[in-house]
């Protein structure tokens, strides 16, 4: 919750981080391993000391093993005190061996650690000049990858999950407690078991050292390598797709997007080579992190998250020296371009002289000092990078304007809106333009970034707005039970060896589809009989001793799956028991075709109108100098809220939804209004939280009237939401409807010229000095007055 103090926060009672740790340590939890990992990373990051009273780490009770010390005593020596027949014999005292895990983390080498659990030095992607090696261990398309490298934070081994590089990582130890499942009996068995053989001074001997790696760059540095080595990156030469998406070519190779636009090929395992469009989308240090890959009837990012990945164009930057070419006279001092680096050693500086695009390269080491970086007078975040320049070619820039596109790859995440919050931080004077598409969940993006700190805002008169949305619960699909969600919409899947084909490996294992299927039965139950769900469920967990079945046929696997479902248990056991399953259901095929339909009208329904807008509201306002109390401040604030109000309700009503006055989703309704008083800003705080049905148009009313209180409160057009209609889908869609041509004046996507933008601290002394020169003039005349 967001109740209760200015800054939002509510206090409650709990352990403090040490003690926490140390009852972990001590607990017989099942996740007690993700527990202390979790906690050791969170101290880390915050650099606090775990151990209890300022002593020395040492491993939890559950992490040591235990030695039975019996202390016999001595023949010759007597008892003070007589043993009686009633007394409880005394049990021999018992000591804890403490296993140093410092010295474990320092004598065990990971990388025989790895061998000695199946995993294999992928030679073809590890050199022995690289900063890390690739481990794996399994079956194609199922592989575990793992990345190790020194890191310069402990100086030891560590290892990367490449399949989730933010998730399972750590050193040896960590590796060890993941294995054994926690059980740290077993861990310290392997670590004796692996350091006891006879060959392990030779193992270790074998692996040479590895350079050290900073533990902040290993992530992006190891996704940008993974990418490389999976895909054939190279500089765009087949423009056939964007063209065909009526993008012009002297669009593609403007300076601002020289480099940043890619041609891409990929092998699969069948041996298919497959090229496309791609996006490269880098994080904040500047590595290639992900990519939007395109193509007709195609979009794809690679596999692993995108963090904090963001396509964008190329920087602005201005020469600071007279710049030498070869065969024309020097480049002058000011002269403007963008910069983008081509290959590592070479910077590569596009500009545009008389109305044409030019470009110059140069080593890196001579343009060091060369440059300097200009602001953007317009950032643009669109969800997609054709929409971003599709923007450019509908609005062409007036001359000399310098802008900077961004594009997040659909709905943006926290550490997106972050990267993006951190360029307008350093483009204070740029005007921040909010492109997204013309559908519901572009207009709630789009109310996010208007949340987002313009640096040039006045922070007193800040309003902040946070919406999220509640969707319905839509009718189960009828084969999801089976499937899994993922397939729930085929049309092809009509048949279990259908069902056979959707499973992700084919030994057997499930596919996250089913297991959530099976875990969530209960939920179909409320259009399907209970024998249809038992008996699918059932088929669905059946599918693993099949393919142990399998093998006793004789049939290959995973050349020939498709005989697997013509076996005589999969037609027998098996899909008997799915036929008598829908025959005791007594569910025709129109039946089924029917539930289905119901379940795609729901979801459509669920698009267009149902469910709950959310909207979060933070307004601040100055209080009035000698104010005791938030006063006129709150009616400012309150003034807004209640014109926000009456115009959404007004709109409800306009059109009415239905009938049933008890309908919750389709009303306005406002929730916890509170101000607070922020002595030390010398500002009063309203919170407010306003739920709203999920239509359109109701959306375009809040976002209008979000941003135009924001630019009239701040004095300034911060900033401008450029927004298609919901019939024109996107600015992709915009511009292939005019056939590449740009927008004409009267259009209301059309932007002008970059407004200036200055810091409040300018405007703000620029009203006080008019107000000053205002006072005696006032005086004068009321003076007048009175006389006459």
């Amino acid at each position: 919750t967001n109740r209760g103090k200015l800054d939002g926060s509510v206090a409650y009672r709990q352990l403090a981080v040490p003690d926490l740790y140390q009852n972990v340590r001590e607990s017989t939890a099942y996740h007690k391993a993700w527990n202390i990992q979790t906690l050791e990373k969170y101290a880390d990051d915050r650099r606090i000391d775990l151990s209890p009273n300022g002593t020395q780490r040492t491993a939890p009770t559950g992490m040591k093993e235990e030695a039975e010390v019996s202390k016999a005593t001595k023949p010759n020596q007597p008892t003070d005190a007589k043993t009686t027949e009633g007394d409880t014999p005394t049990k021999p005292r018992t000591e804890k061996l403490v296993r140093d895990f410092e010295a474990i983390k320092r004598d065990l080498d990971l990388e025989v650690v790895l061998q000695d659990y199946g995993f294999q030095l992928d030679t073809k992607k590890s050199k022995p000049s690289d900063e890390w090696l690739i481990y794996e261990r399994g079956e194609k398309n199922a592989k575990e990858r793992l990345a190790v490298y020194t890191g310069d934070k402990y100086g030891q081994k560590m290892f990367v999950d490449m399949n989730d590089q933010r998730g399972w990582r750590g050193d040896v130890i960590k590796f060890l407690e993941r294995v054994e499942n926690g059980i740290y009996r077993n861990v310290f068995k392997a670590v004796d078991r692996i350091m006891a053989s006879a060959d392990y001074t030779l193992q270790k001997t074998v692996t040479a050292p590895l350079k050290q790696v900073k533990d902040a760059l290993i992530d992006t540095k190891l996704r940008e390598k993974d990418l490389h080595s999976r895909y054939a990156i190279a500089p765009l030469t087949d423009t056939r797709y964007l063209e065909g998406r009526s993008l012009h070519k002297d669009v593609l190779f403007s300076p601002e997007f020289d480099g940043r636009i890619k041609n891409i090929s990929y092998t699969s395992d069948k041996g298919t080579t497959h090229h496309n469009t791609a996006f490269p989308m880098y994080a904040q240090d500047g590595h290639l992190v992900s990519m939007d890959i395109r193509n007709e009837r195609f979009k794809s990012f690679p596999s692993g998250e995108r963090g904090e990945a963001i396509w964008h164009s190329n920087r602005f930057y201005e020469l600071t020296m007279p710049l030498a070419m070869h065969g024309r006279n020097d480049l002058p001092v000011g002269t403007i371009g963008t910069v983008h680096r081509p290959r590592t050693d070479t910077i590569s500086f596009d500009f545009v002289e008389e109305g044409v695009a030019r470009q110059v390269q140069l080593p890196i080491e001579s343009a060091r000092n060369a440059f300097k970086e200009v602001q953007a007078q317009r950032i643009l975040v669109a969800e997609s990078a054709i929409d971003a320049l599709s923007f450019k070619q509908l609005n062409p820039e007036a001359e000399g304007e310098r802008r900077f596109y961004m594009a997040t790859g659909g709905q943006p995440g926290s550490r997106q809106m972050g990267f993006i919050q951190k360029v307008l931080d350093r483009n204070p004077e740029a005007q921040f333009v909010i492109a997204q598409d013309g559908d519901n969940a572009g207009l709630r993006f789009a109310i996010n970034y208007l949340g987002l700190t313009h640096p040039a805002a006045d922070p007193a008169l800040r309003i902040k707005p946070e919406i999220a949305y509640s969707g319905p619960n839509l009718p189960p699909n009828p084969l999801a039970n089976v499937l899994g969600p993922k397939f729930a919409f085929d049309p092809e899947v009509k048949t279990f060896s259908d069902v056979l084909k959707r499973f992700d490996v084919a030994d057997g294992t499930l596919s996250e589809g089913h297991k959530l299927a099976i875990n969530h039965q209960a939920r179909f139950k409320e259009i399907m009989p209970d024998d249809y769900v038992k008996v699918s469920v059932e088929m669905v967990q059946s599918v693993i001793p099949a393919f142990t079945y399998a093998k006793a046929f004789g049939v290959p696997l995973p050349d020939d799956i498709s005989k697997l479902a013509q076996s005589e248990y999969m037609t027998g056991k098996v899909g008997n028991e799915f036929r008598f399953a829908r025959e005791r259901a007594m569910i025709s095929g129109n039946e089924f075709d029917n539930r289905l339909q119901l379940h795609k009208d729901a979801k459509l329904e669920k698009d267009l109108y149902s469910g709950v807008n959310k909207l979060d509201l933070e307004l601040r306002q100055p209080l009035t100098p000698g104010a005791t109390g938030p006063g006129e401040a709150q009616q400012r604030n309150e003034a807004f809220l209640g014109r926000f109000l009456d115009e959404m309700n007004r709109f409800t009503k306009q059109f009415h939804y239905n009938g049933d006055a008890n309908d919750k989703e389709k009303k306005v309704q406002e929730f916890q209004r509170e101000t607070l008083l922020d002595s030390q800003q010398n500002q009063a705080v309203t919170r407010t939280r306003i739920h709203f049905p999920n239509d359109g148009r109701l959306l375009v009313k809040a976002l209008t009237m979000l941003s135009d209180e924001i630019n009239q409160r701040q004095g300034q057009a911060l900033y401008q939401v450029v927004r298609p209609t919901r019939q024109q889908k996107d600015l992709n869609d915009v511009l292939q409807n005019r056939q590449g041509e740009p927008l004409p004046d009267s259009s209301p996507l059309k932007v002008g010229a970059p407004p200036t933008i200055r810091p409040h601290t300018e405007l703000k002394s620029e009203q006080s000095a008019k107000q000053t020169m205002a006072e005696p003039a006032a005086e004068a005349v009321r003076a007048y007055r009175t006389k006459l």
